[in-house]
């Protein structure tokens, strides 16, 4: 709980030193003769592969073991699931900007939506019998960016900014087939992520005709979180004629992932309307290094050492603009 909380006030940290720097940069650009107000939303329909997509080695909780004798021992078995299969799904949110100045925005986009991934593999139980495993989880996916560009040229903007993303899901594993050791028939599990961290990165802008251009923009990024697996069981082992209600709590897992994002699309302005439509490709990459490692890592749900997070796919975006100049506004 103490851990939980300090990752919590560090989050929090860095998200106000964040806002401290914008706020800083503002009060000393020369004051702007209009503001251009960007309100609308995007969808990002994405491929999206979790660091535990690839499958992963089954671990029972530390207590799993204490009915036959061995106390608060982590168990990681060697029968690991086949790989998940996740479908591709949307994701979307609102989506609004700030022209505080000729060559200065604020930008921020969050998206939030569902995901679905299953699996089958085999499960060593801790009475040593091999059972068959379906695994099911239905994921909630937001994703938040937010940041402050600076345009040097008619095509090269710098940016930088912070990044909050992460999913929170619910786990149905069931264990269809009963042995002479014992049965689970069911149970649930709960998961939840959570990353922060700054980013950086360069935008280019095409005109290419009329009122179509090209946009191109590509970034690096360094997340900090955590991820918190508890095991809910739904029923409990049976052995012999005694019920036996295995202990369900892990350690958080809390690492740290460096990596890059990029999209390119084609932006179109309809001035009469006020309105630029949006239709590209968006992609980003983690890798995950875990902050435990050895035996300290063992009461750990997952191993996402070197593990990828992945997506990518098709984005569209439609944002209508106010400009608000002095004594009026234009629609």
């Amino acid at each position: 709980m103490l851990m939980t909380m300090k990752m919590e006030v560090l989050d929090m940290k860095r998200a106000l030193l964040f806002f401290m720097v914008v706020i800083f940069s503002i009060t000393f650009l020369p004051r702007a003769e209009a503001l251009e107000i960007g309100l609308g939303g995007m969808v990002w329909y994405g491929w999206w592969e979790a660091p535990w997509t690839s499958g992963r080695t089954n671990r029972m909780p530390p207590g799993s073991l204490d009915l036959l004798g061995i106390n608060n021992v982590p168990v990681t078995v060697p029968t690991p699931t086949n790989p998940f299969r996740c479908d591709p799904m949307p994701i979307a949110g609102p989506a609004i900007s700030l022209r505080l100045h000729p060559r200065v925005s604020l930008a921020s986009v969050f998206m939030i939506g569902k995901y679905h991934a299953r699996s089958t593999g085999n499960f060593l139980s801790p009475f040593g019998v091999i059972v068959n495993s379906r695994y099911k989880k239905d994921i909630t996916k937001f994703d938040l960016d937010s940041s402050l560009s600076v345009v040097l040229t008619d095509v090269v903007k710098l940016f930088v900014g912070v990044k909050y993303q992460g999913y929170d899901y619910t786990e149905d594993i069931r264990f269809p087939n009963a042995t002479l050791a014992g049965i689970a028939i069911a149970n649930h599990a709960r998961d939840r992520l959570r990353n922060l961290g700054p980013g950086f990165g360069v935008g280019l802008t095409f005109h290419l005709v009329d009122n179509l251009y090209l946009l191109c923009n590509a970034g690096g990024l360094v997340l900090f979180g955590q991820e918190r697996y508890r095991y809910r069981w739904n029923s409990v082992f049976v052995v012999g004629t005694t019920l036996m209600q295995l202990t369900t709590k892990f350690n958080n897992s809390r690492f740290y992932a460096p990596g890059g994002n990029a999209s390119l699309s084609l932006a179109y302005a309809i001035p009469k309307a006020h309105l630029t439509l949006t239709l590209g490709g968006r992609g980003q990459v983690l890798y995950y290094v875990r902050k435990k490692s050895g035996i300290r890592s063992l009461n750990e749900a997952y191993n996402v050492q070197g593990k990828y997070d992945q997506i990518y796919g098709i984005t569209f975006a439609a944002v209508y603009s106010i400009k608000i100049t002095k004594g009026k506004k234009e629609m």
